[in-house]
């Protein structure tokens, strides 16, 4: 019996050139291998988007745990302390004016320590979809990156920012310095508008959303990455759940304990920081947003 050349079928073991009586095997052509490689590629490329999607929904989950954790921390610190959140000032036990916050992720040693007795550590104060801020030299940093890792000589830049009293160029309507906030005055076409928001729309803590200058009204147009941070030597962070060059958006922990997501695009994601009462923190070096 005569094979088809159209199946290819050889000796089982054996070549074209070669006969074993027994069992066939059929070989693949060259187009036959391409077309399998092709239809590889295709479907790993139809997979990456949707396995890309899945981890950066696995950063997002594993930063909400962070802030849930800050949020448990910050509350047990509250109800050692009067309902009041840490204040960014504050450098020992009765030292409430000595302590650095320059910029929102700016935090004491101390305080930073005692949210670390309160059930944090480090790991959770760094978001990680940010690893440009997760280094040694800003866990201690004391105005050279030298700091002290255990010891209230300087200050921590964290992986979020904070919205406590004191906490530096922030706006005034964005700080909650206690589980019982006081109002704030602004100006409206009306006149002067006296609010008090309730703690569910309160901000305490967030995702180090950064941007460096020139401030563009326009969101797309400022500058998210690679941002310098205005000290020597510089360092140089990027905005956490980057999408592109843009953020993709930030997780907020709010007063009343509960998480959420705001998207780069939504209306209520603009600069919340200030210097002095100009836009933008530290003389326009550094933007902060939620």
């Amino acid at each position: 019996m005569k094979t088809s050349r159209s199946h290819r079928c050889l000796p089982f073991g054996g070549s074209r050139f070669e006969k074993t009586p027994g069992r066939l095997t059929c070989g693949f052509t060259l187009i036959e291998l391409l077309v399998v490689i092709a239809i590889i590629a295709i479907l790993a490329a139809m997979l990456l988007p949707a396995l890309t999607k899945a981890k950066k929904q696995a950063v997002k989950t594993q930063c909400i745990g962070n802030l849930k954790e800050l949020g448990i921390a910050s509350y047990n610190y509250a109800q050692d302390n009067k309902d009041n959140f840490p204040n960014m000032h504050q450098s020992s036990d009765t030292d409430l004016k000595d302590g650095i916050s320059n910029w929102p992720w700016d935090m004491p040693d101390y305080v930073a320590n005692m949210l670390s007795g309160n059930g944090s550590t480090r790991g959770i104060l760094y978001c990680p979809a940010n690893p440009t801020l997760s280094l040694d030299a800003f866990w201690g940093y004391d105005g050279s990156g030298q700091g002290q890792t255990t010891t209230a000589s300087g200050y921590r830049v964290l992986g979020y920012v904070f919205a406590f009293t004191n906490t530096g160029s922030v706006y005034y309507t964005n700080i909650t310095e206690s589980l019982h906030p006081a109002a704030y005055s602004v100006m409206s076409a009306n006149g002067t508008v006296t609010l008090n928001p309730p703690l569910s729309q309160r901000v305490i803590i967030s995702d180090a959303c950064n941007s460096t200058a020139a401030y563009s009204r326009t969101k797309t147009a400022n500058v998210f990455v690679h941002c310098p941070d205005g000290v020597q030597p510089p360092y140089y962070t990027d905005t956490s759940h980057l999408n592109g060059i843009l953020p993709d958006g930030n997780n907020l922990l709010f007063a009343d304990s509960h998480v959420a997501w705001r998207p780069f695009l939504d209306p209520n994601f603009v600069v919340r920081s200030d210097d002095n009462g100009a836009l933008g923190a530290a003389d326009g070096i550094m933007y902060f947003w939620w």
